[in-house]
């Protein structure tokens, strides 16, 4: 009978949770972090034109640099830090690399708030880009 009091509170008999309430949890805090990690590849598109007004480009510079080199930094540059931080997830702990993954992001994303000039936002996006593809093999594998 103790055993079925216990089973109605979703609790083993040493009052821990049940393991399938834990790997709920940690299933959702893992996809809350990865959501965190490549929100901001979305964020700067719509406000490209907002973005070139304050760096005082005209049309075609933004469109080579706002939209062609910050996605080339996103997207190519970016690689040989995700690469690195692939590689590094078979020799480390892809928690803590996980972690470092979500936290750098985030202090890129925010530097590319403040970036004051392009080659500021490009590195920031560089940075960002190889936190956010970094993050998938620590997460996945």
């Amino acid at each position: 009978p103790n055993n079925h009091i216990s089973n109605l509170n979703n609790q083993t008999p040493t009052g821990r949770p049940a393991v399938h309430e834990t790997i709920h949890a940690q299933s959702l805090l893992l996809g809350l972090a990865f959501m965190a990690v490549w929100l901001p590849n979305n964020v700067m598109a719509p406000n490209l034109t907002q973005m070139s007004d304050f760096f005082e480009m005209n049309e075609i510079e933004r469109d080579l640099y706002l939209g062609s080199y910050c996605a080339l930094a996103v997207g190519v540059f970016s690689l040989p830090i995700s690469g690195l931080i692939g590689f590094m997830a078979d020799f480390y702990s892809r928690k803590r690399l996980f972690v470092a993954c979500v936290v750098f992001g985030a202090l890129s994303s925010a530097w590319t708030g403040w970036s004051r000039n392009f080659w500021s936002l490009f590195f920031a996006r560089l940075f960002s880009g190889g936190c956010m593809s970094g993050s998938v093999p620590v997460a996945f594998s």
